[in-house]
């Protein structure tokens, strides 16, 4: 989480930017940039000090220029992070000079992994326990994620490939005109006929995984 973000300062779509390097740093090192027993510990790491990787510090098969992207994109100050002037700045530097972008917004690039086609909230994907379920902030902020004003900020996010193959078979066979649609939350192909049957299906089923 982007130090103006834990701060509750005015952000930016740089926190997202923030976010990518931790994750590419991640990748990197295989641990992360900042780290603690708890939320407050991480917190306090982050905002005491400023992680940069260094030149001896990069693992073989990594450039210069990939540890460059990252520590440009976990800069603390938003108005020094790669991004903070928009995605123009982030796609134009060295390390992604020869990425096809237009393939990649063309839907035209074919991802290095493709996951099992299970459903993406199987539980073997879960850690067995979070280690900061007894922080405070986590309780609160595990509380203000159930408020319907910010479930509702998650519409269309749930994916299920089992209800997108229906989905596909529902565009091929419409249903008569006027025919009107039975609803039964144990049947997906109901809900499929009902779009706002199915956006509170999905809204059901986020809420009960919170």
């Amino acid at each position: 989480m982007a130090p103006e973000v834990m701060l509750r300062f005015n952000h930016n779509t740089a926190v997202d930017y923030f976010a990518v390097g931790v994750m590419a740093y991640e990748c990197m090192n295989g641990r992360r940039p900042y780290v603690g027993k708890s939320r407050k510990e991480i917190r306090e790491h982050i905002m005491s000090k400023q992680v940069e990787i260094k030149m001896n510090e990069i693992p073989p098969g990594w450039s210069v220029e990939a540890a460059d992207f990252i520590n440009r994109l976990i800069q603390r100050k938003p108005e020094n992070r790669l991004g903070n002037n928009g995605s123009a700045e982030v796609k134009s530097h060295p390390w992604l000079r020869n990425f096809n972008w237009e393939a990649l917004y063309e839907k035209r690039l074919k991802a290095p992994f493709i996951p099992p086609s299970e459903d993406n909230f199987d539980e073997s994907n879960i850690n067995e326990k979070w280690k900061d379920l007894d922080d405070p902030d986590f309780k609160e902020h595990a509380a203000s994620l159930r408020k319907n004003e910010v479930q509702a900020q998650f519409n269309g996010y749930y994916y299920d490939h089992q209800l997108a193959e229906l989905a596909e078979q529902q565009a091929v066979n419409k249903p008569e005109a006027g025919a009107a649609p039975t609803l039964d939350p144990d049947d997906p192909q109901s809900l499929m006929d009902n779009p706002h049957a199915l956006l509170n299906h999905f809204n059901l089923q986020i809420s009960l995984r919170q």
